[in-house]
């Protein structure tokens, strides 16, 4: 229920869209709108900044080198439709 109040408010604020998905379920797109993705495009720096402080230069090469192979799994996994990133659910072929 948290996300769909937050969802509300970014939609109040013209940041992003909802609409329905038709099918069983409640189901819904939120696409960013413009506004919204030029808010993202203006955080992005600081994002990126902060994580790197954080975060990645805290790690070790070792664990670098562990991340980067879950985040190959990870997107191999996607590349293969073992997740569908619209609706974050199981796709096609996925057990």
């Amino acid at each position: 229920m948290e996300q769909l109040a937050g969802c509300r408010r970014l939609e109040k604020r013209g940041l992003l869209a909802r609409a329905r998905i038709p099918g069983p379920g409640r189901r819904t797109n939120t696409p960013l709108t413009e506004a919204g993705f030029e808010e993202v495009v203006a955080a992005a720096p600081g994002h990126v900044a902060a994580v790197r402080e954080y975060w990645m230069d805290e790690l070790e090469p070792h664990e670098l080198s562990t991340l980067r192979r879950i985040g190959a799994a990870v997107d191999a996994a996607i590349k293969r439709g073992k997740l569908d990133p619209a609706s974050g659910t199981s796709g096609p072929g996925s057990s």
